[in-house]
């Protein structure tokens, strides 16, 4: 279904959060890309109607991500689908994703779930299980914002999600925008 060798990673969150744990939960520097002032003023905390949807992965070159030469989420081109239902799945390629993303998403199963806390708080399960593998906190970006060290710009209706490790430390960033219905 994905010509462009990617392979659809149902279960990407719980390998990602995996890895973490082996890499002794690095967390980013205090200094990051991601200033606290500038995204305090620029976003909100996720909301269950931000979510569902097909989102991209912005990508761009940054000394403070967390990094794991075998982590699915280190690949460039990236697709994450949530449904309203709760469900959960994502594609990890090393090469451009140029088929439609619904069509890249169409027929495979949801292996992960996910729910929304109170203020941002993303909780992320394998389906059919209680215990939370991963938990994100997810912000809504309200303004448009560009740094000029950061690239690429935060854009209005981007999502920022900060994985947090067991000891409440961000372990790694992303940058997700909204594909087009």
């Amino acid at each position: 279904m994905c010509r462009y060798g990617c392979a659809i990673v149902v279960g990407f969150l719980l390998m990602s959060a995996g890895f973490a744990v082996e890499a002794g939960e690095r967390s980013l520097r205090p200094r990051s890309a991601y200033n606290l002032a500038w995204i305090k003023s620029h976003s909100r905390p996720c909301e269950s109607a931000d979510l569902p949807g097909i989102w991209r992965l912005l990508t761009y070159d940054s000394p403070y991500r967390f990094k794991h030469p075998h982590a699915p989420y280190l690949h460039p081109h990236q697709l994450f689908q949530f449904a309203r239902d709760g469900g959960m799945k994502s594609v990890h390629s090393s090469l451009p994703i140029r088929d439609n993303p619904a069509r890249v998403f169409q027929g495979s199963p949801s292996d992960m779930a996910y729910s929304l806390e109170p203020r941002g708080l993303l909780l992320v399960q394998v389906h059919g299980t209680a215990q939370t593998k991963e938990k994100w906190q997810c912000v809504a970006i309200i303004r448009d914002h560009r740094d000029g060290e950061r690239h690429p710009a935060m854009k209005r209706g981007d999502i920022l999600m900060k994985l947090i490790g067991t000891h409440g430390q961000i372990l790694f960033v992303r940058q997700l925008r909204k594909e087009p219905a």
